[in-house]
């Protein structure tokens, strides 16, 4: 029954977008379900239809997010979806849904590099502020991985940890890479920082102990 009346929907709007072909709102409608009656090609192409017939440059952006969404979960195109959220940034550059998408596509192709700056601009510009260090977490991941960039990484932990200083796994991880790093003045700092909030925090106040008496015990290393 849901089906059908998804089909009666879809020849209804159909007329009305032969009878008004730049209706926006129909268009959209009509995108919307065919892609509910699994047809994501031409839900795609109403959707462009959209974007040629809509002067705001929102209406614009979220066609093209929801055009990246169908190329990636429907239509297995990486490489469609990655152009569409690209699209939609030129016309709303903040967009968090066109940069986590963007974010996901290009990290599928492995192009490491444009993900980390779309990841690092995701959690600039993201609303929320527990997402914000969600994405810097995620960030300092991948530097710290598949794009082999430890001080990138080191970096992208510590903005997460000026958002929320109480996140054990940021400082966890922040730890073991400043210790690979051999920065033992960048860690006493972000642990210091950390007890100004959690002075009871033994076990970071026992670890900041270690720094000073240990690499930070000589004058030259600090």
């Amino acid at each position: 029954l849901r089906e059908r009346d998804a089909n009666d929907a879809a020849a209804a709007l159909a007329e009305a977008v032969e009878l008004d072909p730049t209706s926006v709102q129909a268009l959209a409608r009509l995108a919307e379900v065919q892609a509910e009656l699994g047809r994501p090609v031409e839900a795609v192409a109403s959707l462009q239809r959209v974007i040629a017939a809509s002067p705001e440059p929102r209406v614009v952006s979220v066609a093209w997010v929801r055009i990246g969404d169908l190329a990636e979960r429907d239509l297995a195109d990486v490489g469609v979806a990655v152009e569409a959220y690209r699209n939609a940034l030129l016309s709303s550059p903040d967009d968090v849904r066109a940069l986590t998408g963007l974010v996901r596509g290009l990290t599928r192709r492995r192009d490491w590099a444009n993900a980390a700056l779309t990841l690092r601009r995701l959690a600039t510009v993201d609303p929320d502020r527990e997402a914000r260090v969600a994405h810097f977490l995620s960030l300092g991941e991948l530097l710290a991985g598949a794009a082999e960039d430890p001080e990138g990484a080191a970096d992208a932990l510590e903005q997460a940890l000026l958002l929320d200083p109480r996140h054990e796994a940021a400082m966890d991880r922040l730890d073991a890479i400043l210790t690979d790093l051999d920065e033992p003045s960048r860690l006493a700092a972000a642990l210091g920082r950390l007890l100004e909030i959690e002075p009871r925090a033994s076990a970071r106040r026992m670890r900041l102990a270690s720094l000073w008496s240990g690499p930070l015990a000589s004058p030259n290393r600090a």
